[in-house]
């Protein structure tokens, strides 16, 4: 079979372009290209060598480019990833101790109720035995009024005992108060 001159022209090119595109990345997208235009052409395309380099250059360096551009997206991603991991253990801890400062001042509130309840309870008490005492005694209308400042002063020093032992401090009434009525 014979072939046209212009048939023994392309497959020479073709040979010159395989032997182009074993020269890497650069050599590869040279090739391809010289090749797509030979065939819309039909005529060789011949790239000096210079220009060769170059492109070659250009290409390797948009590679280059490409490859730092996706290896910031990558650390720019996982840097993403840590603040998010960081923001949330953060509001976790934050939660954790909120939740445990709830649960301390519920513990103390409930110690403080449980405190008072036991103090009410002994100065109702209190106030009961020194009411049976009053009544057990003669005592002049003038003097209970002494008599009940008495009581009532020995009630409250028991109750500050009692709160001196669960370690609180109560406030003591003003002395300018007048006394509580019976």
């Amino acid at each position: 079979m014979e072939r046209s001159p212009n048939s023994l022209q392309r497959t020479s090119n073709d040979h010159n372009l395989d032997a182009e595109a074993t020269e890497g990345v650069a050599g590869a997208t040279l090739g391809r290209i010289s090749r797509q235009l030979a065939n819309r052409t039909g005529v060789a395309s011949y790239l000096l060598p210079r220009e060769k380099r170059e492109i070659a250059r250009q290409l390797q360096e948009e590679h280059e480019s490409q490859v730092v551009n996706l290896g910031l997206q990558r650390l720019n991603a996982e840097a993403n990833t840590r603040i998010v991991d960081l923001e949330l253990a953060a509001e976790r801890q934050r939660t954790e101790t909120l939740v445990a400062h709830n649960q301390r001042m519920g513990d103390l509130k409930r110690q403080e109720q449980q405190l008072v309840a036991k103090a009410l309870a002994h100065v109702v008490a209190a106030e009961q035995r020194d009411q049976r005492e009053l009544a057990a005694y003669d005592v002049l209308p003038e003097d209970r009024e002494m008599l009940a400042a008495y009581y009532r002063q020995r009630a409250a020093d028991e109750m500050q005992s009692i709160a001196s032992a669960h370690g609180v401090t109560l406030a003591t009434p003003d002395a300018d108060a007048p006394p509580a009525s019976q």
